[in-house]
């Protein structure tokens, strides 16, 4: 995602200042090869032993190990009387080294350890913490509705099963031997499906969507994509919804599989046989006096008991406060009739309609026109792209500035009567702006809220098709800086501003116009039956690099053209930036039924 081929994309979904893919990459990539070499072993350990064992045959047990290794660091708290200064701290700073190493190499958070309820626990809590975040994430992003509530079910079933499994194991212990190793094995069974759904089968599902979509040759998505507003504004929010846009973010994604990693891990502890225990010979050496488990293991244990209803109390509430929370959004859009809106989302907390992609049809207005009375009900965080749509006589209202977060505006067939400076865009808060485009539009004249200075630097494709534009602004240069993509195609254009040449365009495509003169421009398409009847001479001039499409135009309609590798007299196909798709376009809203 890094590459420059896939820029674009990777501009859809996270901004250029966030994007840390290759580190992202080799983190995940490492915990991938952890899973590897785990699963080997367990597959190693079973072939050796000839059975269904995931760990090999150990002496000694890790609670064992692990009381151990307490009772041997509590032997460096009293300092020896005959170390002093210097040498004694050097002393003291190698048991401690000695220790922790050996702590570190010891099953201390194995199912099989005094510690393992603190260290779940913990584990639980910060993952329940997460995946509330990612939720919530996914409830203003993703509008599959269906797709939040497997997330949203999954999680909170998380938090129930912990106490659930442990409400019913407790039950049990009262009328028969306690059996506490296989209560682990079940939750931690339990915390890796939903962990797996969570990290794995949601963001799967939202590829598998978008996969067929992608054209590995433009290295972007198939033209059809960008041209319906809905499927474009659908991939952007759920790319950045799978995508890390923080870092933040990342950690919260990246804890599941780590979780899952190390749940993987304990569980196969379980799977083993009974070995006998080897008697030890009685050693010379002096021992410590270990106390005795009335007065320390009895309080330990009575403690994690406190600690765990506490948290299982909490898991609970919390699995509560998020279900009733998610209703809430679902039913609030239920039961709201919001007519134009294409995508629907279920923000938490939302007071207001959210709606990512919302269409404004003026015939059902008596004025022919759009005003902000349109848009009361609508949320003002969640409109990422508007459409205005068979308009008679369309003022733009002063309340697309309210839209922070919207990504582009169509307007088709309509007559533009006035899009002020009033109603321009906020170039210190719409920056997530991207397009403009006009299709089958009339223009009383050109819109000056498009040639505002303080146009947002994000946006970068402007396109006009069908319409009846006869010249550009003269001042292209200062307002359309950031253009990219200029696409004005089957209109009145007769002259290009010489301006224009300043500009950073990449494509332009000016097919179906009387233009009879064209100054420099590294890759246009004059085709289209326009007036160009030689190739210009800056195209024939050693520094340029271009290529002119000129198919169905007097130069192309000679009997035997010239050759050259400039100007080229054959059909195109369209790419990733092609021509407006218009007849696309024209489908899409006679299909919508406004």
């Amino acid at each position: 995602m890094d590459s420059p081929e896939l820029s674009y994309v990777a501009g859809l979904f996270v901004p250029a200042d966030n994007r840390h893919f290759v580190a992202y990459g080799s983190v995940l990539m490492l915990l991938a090869l952890l899973h590897r070499l785990s699963l080997f072993r367990m597959t190693m350990v079973s072939v050796n032993e000839r059975a269904l064992l995931f760990r090999a045959r150990e002496v000694k047990k890790a609670a064992s190990r692990a009381r151990s290794v307490i009772w041997s660091a509590t032997s460096i708290v009293a300092p020896s009387e005959r170390l002093v200064g210097q040498e004694y701290r050097f002393v003291m700073f190698r048991k401690v080294m000695k220790c922790l190493w050996k702590a570190l190499t010891t099953d201390w958070i194995s199912i099989r350890s005094p510690h393992f309820h603190t260290y779940f626990l913990t584990r639980e809590v910060v993952e329940i913490v997460l995946q509330a975040s990612q939720a919530y994430k996914a409830s203003a992003l993703v509008a599959r509705a269906w797709l939040v509530d497997l997330f949203v079910g999954a999680m909170v079933l998380n938090c129930w099963s912990t106490p659930v499994v442990a409400a019913w194991f407790a039950r049990r212990h009262r009328v028969s031997e306690p059996k506490e190793s296989y209560e682990k094995a079940v939750v931690l069974a339990l915390n890796i499906v939903f962990q797996i759904i969570c990290c794995m089968m949601f963001p799967a599902v939202i590829f598998l969507n978008y996969y067929p979509k992608y054209e590995l040759q433009t290295h972007g998505f198939s033209v059809d994509t960008y041209y319906d507003d809905a499927t474009f504004v659908g991939l952007v929010l759920e790319g950045q919804m799978v995508a890390p846009t923080t870092i933040f973010d990342f950690v919260s994604k990246l804890l599941p599989h780590w979780s899952i990693y190390s749940s993987v891990n304990q569980v196969s502890q379980c799977i083993v046989r009974r070995q006998q225990m080897h008697a030890e010979a009685p050693s010379t050496k002096p021992t410590l006096t270990q106390p005795n488990s009335s007065t320390v293991w009895v309080p330990m244990f009575e403690r994690r008991q406190r600690m765990s209803v506490v948290v299982h109390r909490l898991m609970i509430l919390c699995g509560i406060v998020v279900t009733g929370v998610h209703l809430h959004a679902r039913l609030r859009v239920w039961s709201l009739d919001m007519r134009g809106c294409r995508k629907p989302l279920n923000p938490w907390g939302s007071s207001a309609f959210p709606c990512a992609v919302f269409h404004v049809d003026c015939r059902r207005n008596s004025d022919g026109s759009s005003s902000d009375r349109d848009f009361v009900e609508l949320n003002r965080e969640s409109l990422q792209a508007l459409a205005f749509v068979h308009c008679p006589a369309l003022r733009a209202p002063p309340v697309i500035r309210d839209f922070r977060n919207l990504q582009g505006v169509n307007i088709y067939n309509s007559t533009l009567v006035a899009w002020d400076v009033e109603s321009a865009f906020d170039v210190a808060t719409q920056l997530q702006l991207t397009y403009v485009s006009f299709a089958d539009v009339n223009f009383t004249t050109f819109p000056p809220a498009l040639l505002d200075t303080a146009l947002p630097p994000t946006l970068n494709d402007m396109e006009f098709s069908h319409t009846n534009l006869t010249t550009l602004p003269s001042n292209v240069t200062e307002v359309w800086s950031s253009l990219v993509i200029l696409f004005v195609e089957f209109s009145d254009l007769q002259v290009i501003p010489p301006t224009l040449l300043q500009t950073n365009l990449y494509w332009l495509s000016l097919i179906g116009n009387n233009i009879s003169n064209i100054n420099y421009q590294s890759n246009a398409r004059i085709d289209g039956n326009t007036n160009v009847d030689a190739v210009p001479t800056w195209a024939t001039h050693e520094h340029f690099n271009g290529e002119l499409q000129m198919y169905g135009t007097p130069y192309c309609e000679q009997k035997s053209p010239p050759d050259g590798d400039v100007a080229t007299c054959v059909v195109q196909p369209i790419g990733l930036f092609g021509m407006y798709q218009y007849s696309f376009v024209k489908q899409l809203y006679a299909a919508d039924g406004i």
